[in-house]
């Protein structure tokens, strides 16, 4: 029997006479709210990522068509929320106006004005909600996704607990969606670590199936299939799954939360858009429409048992009362008395939750106070600071991000502290959480804790000395005399500190930074008013329940035969034992062969003639590589001469892939096992000394090796980024040990985007332009090359030709196409030419733009 059942049945023996119905009329009331709050449930997902983990198309492919946009930039962070209706329509929500109810060809271009950090810049139209409904909607009625702003910005690390510690409570179950390579591990497992102590269900999608290359060797051969390499992208994540599991203390087993889907969400909806039923089946998003079928009914068992719990225990109560009422009625009505001090131990509870919400909230403004005073205190300094003083300006905002930062933890460790207590308060008086959460709608909560260094070009004057005897002679003489005869006055460039600007960036985010704390905070208070409201409620009813049953006397009979027709209805639940729900489970594969391949393979017999062929072909495309590694190595010595070079990055298949592509090399075992090992190895290539980096827990192990490695000689640096994720890789950049290192201040460094998949065919002008950004953060004056490291050469290729341009002219964009279909014709295949346009027209203005 479920828990509606239950309710029914015991409403119905409750309600067995009139003065019976009277007499329970309190417990009677509360089994219809219950049955009511069980009919109205609503299954709500909480889509959490990192940014640009393409969250925006995983919900257009549930959606079945394009509606949200999906851009590589971070959002506006506008809350969005999906679920499956009879017809098609979104409604916009302002926070200033009324909704905008919007309907069939209305639906796309407005969500796309409206939703678009293009078209709605920093959320200039103020809207709060969109909500979009489908009757193409994959997922059913009952169930609504909610998506969150894009996790891993740089200086928002507590942004990322705000954003969680907002939306988790209002969630049923987390989709963690993530891409293919490792360079958001870190951001991982925090995040994980934050959902499991919600207890709350996981599906974690690592996005982007599609990229995913196979692993080859210097002459072309297949090391690892693409389905391998997948493999070990998932162990991967297994394996910061079971760190989560080994570094909690809240006892909970990650594996009876955790489902790990690989898909390529933008195949699917592809395919739902073309109708391709082989496409959708190769996109796996039929694996993710399985698994969250079945979270969700392993999590509607659970739910339904909780709410058998809260019920059985509720009418177990009532029938101990009713035994203990009959018994003690003679005795000077000391039941009265009990209830009394029932109630009063409850109101004594209720009181102190009230009591610690007003010194939570005190100690919050408070915190809040002390940070103004900081701010205050910093605009001061800066105010004080000259031109010159560019280092300490960079003081006073790593501190302040750093306040901003403890100021955050407070704040969240001060409202987890709370809500504990009121959870536990509620759990005394039989209230389920359930019931709030669904009255409670999520908020959107995007911090901004940068406080960026702001500069000028000002031009500086100094004396160089003039060609010729008689300036010779002038010098002499001016010396003597304190003149500048023989000189003459020059003009140069000099970045300084524009200290106007940098107090209004630090006055313009910290108001932005209290705008946002403002939300999370009142979301918090809205959630322990609404507790506090509904303990209240209990009080009350527990208090009338009392009041009606002194006045209602029923005879012992009727209570003892109602009380055992509801023992009876109890009795299979109190023997039931603890109910498991093994029917429900996913089971995970952990065997490489177990792999579900795409596709049906055949072994095949090739003669060595048609082996030879591709052999050259590998050779002819890798010359171009190395080609382009040569140009580049030969300028970087020109600039500054150095004796080895050092290839630094984050994913160890891009790490690979980059490796065997430009230096036409492979790993030999012993040189992987080290890498692994302590993070770097130094290899030698055709006379070149190589040290190739992965930044790792091995690395932070070993560092003090690999400083004295870089410090016996200079080097140039290939800096691989995952240009897709813009913020995680500005942090990532700004934390890493290359940026510690000291000679990398001087050294050249070039910067390569480890991967090009992601960009194809649509996003190739935002992923150059925050490719860009990103090399701003972290070496604005950088003098090296910016590389593409994708199967075909010509991305950067192109790229090498366009830095020696300052502006690409629309006849330098005609003569380079002209040149790529003439001397490139075998590199031009489906769209590709078009990312070529793409790339020169963003080329200037990306090169050339504000950080934002």
């Amino acid at each position: 029997m479920d828990a509606k059942n239950l309710i029914q049945d015991s409403i119905k023996i409750l309600k067995g006479d009139l003065k019976a119905s009277k007499y329970f009329e309190a417990n009677i009331q509360w089994l219809e709210q219950q049955l009511e709050y069980q009919q109205k449930n609503i299954i709500r997902i909480g889509l959490i990522g990192v940014t640009s983990s393409g969250k925006s198309t995983i919900l257009n492919a549930l959606l079945g068509e394009k509606l949200l946009p999906a851009a590589v930039r971070p959002s506006s962070g506008i809350l969005i929320t999906c679920s499956k209706s009879k017809v098609k329509e979104a409604t916009v929500f302002f926070e200033d106006r009324k909704p905008l109810i919007l309907r069939n060809e209305q639906i796309k271009q407005e969500i796309n004005r409206f939703g678009d950090e293009k078209n709605n810049p920093g959320n200039q139209y103020k809207v709060k909600h969109i909500d979009i409904k489908s009757p193409h909607f994959l997922l059913d009625e009952n169930v609504q996704i909610v998506d969150s702003p894009g996790l891993e910005a740089y200086g928002l690390e507590y942004h990322e607990t705000l954003t969680m510690e907002t939306l988790l409570p209002s969630v049923d179950l987390c989709i963690y969606a993530l891409t293919m390579k490792a360079n958001a591990d870190e951001s991982t497992f925090r995040a994980l670590q934050t959902i499991q102590k919600h207890r709350k269900p996981i599906v974690i999608i690592q996005n982007m199936l599609d990229s995913v290359e196979p692993k080859k060797g210097k002459d072309g051969e297949i090391i690892k299939t693409k389905e391998q390499v997948a493999f070990e992208h998932k162990a991967r994540i297994e394996r910061i799954v079971e760190k989560v599991q080994t570094t909690s203390d809240t006892g909970v087993d990650m594996k009876t939360l955790v489902d790990i889907i690989q898909l390529s969400a933008k195949e699917a909806l592809i395919a739902r858009i073309q109708k391709d039923n082989n496409l959708f089946k190769e996109s796996k998003m039929n694996d993710l429409i399985h698994c969250l079928r079945s979270s969700l009914k392993r999590l509607q068992f659970f739910l339904n048992k909780q709410r058998k719990q809260q019920v059985i225990r509720h009418l177990t109560e009532l029938c101990e009362e009713e035994k203990a009422n009959v018994l003690e009625i003679k005795e000077e009505n000391d039941s009265i008395k009990r209830h009394k001090s029932q109630l009063q131990n409850y109101q004594s509870q209720k009181v102190k939750i009230d009591r610690e919400y007003k010194s939570t909230s005190g100690k919050i403004d408070s915190k809040l106070q002390n940070i103004q005073k900081d701010v205050e205190k910093a605009l001061v300094e800066i105010d004080r600071l000259g031109e010159d003083d560019l280092m300490r300006a960079e003081e006073v905002n790593a501190s302040l991000r750093k306040k901003v930062s403890d100021l955050e933890k407070n704040i969240i460790d001060l409202t987890k502290g709370m809500d504990d207590r009121v959870s536990d308060t509620l759990k005394t008086l039989n209230i389920n959480q359930k019931d709030l959460q669904n009255s409670l709608f999520p908020k959107n909560v995007v911090s901004n804790n940068q406080f960026k260094v702001k500069s000028k070009i000002v031009q500086r004057k100094k004396l160089k000395e003039k060609s010729g005897g008689f300036s010779k002679v002038s010098r002499f003489f001016g010396d003597i005399f304190n003149k500048n005869w023989g000189y003459e006055e020059t003009y140069y460039d000099v970045t300084v500190l524009d200290t106007v600007a940098m107090k209004k960036q630090i006055q313009k985010e910290f108001a932005d930074i209290l705008k946002q704390l403002s939300h999370f905070i009142k979301h918090w208070e809205k959630r322990v008013t609404l507790a506090g409201a509904k303990l209240d409620e209990e009080i009350k009813r527990k208090d009338r329940e009392v009041q009606q049953k002194s006045e209602l006397l029923l005879d012992d009979k009727t209570i003892f035969e109602m009380i055992y027709k509801i023992e009876t209805i109890l009795k299979p639940f109190r023997e039931e034992k603890n109910e498991k729900d093994k029917n429900y489970r996913v089971v995970h594969s952990s065997n490489p062969n177990e792999v579900e391949h795409t596709g049906t393979k055949k072994k095949i017999h090739i003669d060595e003639s048609m082996f030879a062929i591709y052999q050259l072909t590998n050779h002819f495309i890798y010359s171009h590589f190395q080609q382009v590694w040569q140009y580049c190595q030969r300028s970087n010595f020109n600039l500054s001469p150095f004796q080895q070079t050092v290839i630094w990055g984050w994913d160890e298949f891009s790490l690979a892939q980059f490796i065997t592509r430009f230096l036409n090399y492979s790993l030999i075992e012993k040189e992987q096992q080290q890498l692994k090992k302590k993070g770097y190895v130094l290899i030698e290539v055709e006379n070149q000394r190589i040290v190739i980096v992965r930044e790792s827990k091995e690395l932070m192990n070993h560092i003090k090796g690999l400083e004295i490695v870089l410090e016996k000689q200079n080097y140039n640096a290939y800096v691989l980024v995952n240009g897709m994720q813009m913020g995680a890789a500005i942090k990532q950049l700004k934390n890493s040990q290359l940026s510690k290192l000291h000679q990398t201040k001087k050294e050249v460094i070039n910067f390569v985007n480890q991967s090009v998949v992601e960009f194809k065919g649509q996003n190739m002008d935002e992923g150059l332009e925050c490719l860009f950004n990103i090399i701003k953060e972290f070496r604005p004056l950088s003098q090296g090359f910016t590389l593409f490291n994708d199967e075909n050469p010509l991305y950067s290729i192109l790229l090498l030709e366009l830095s020696r341009y300052k502006q690409v002219t629309l006849a330098d964009e005609q003569r380079l196409i002209k040149q790529i279909t003439s001397k490139y014709p075998y590199f031009l295949r489906n769209g590709e030419l078009n990312d070529f346009v793409q790339i020169m027209r963003s080329y200037t203005s990306s090169k050339g733009a504000e950080v934002v």
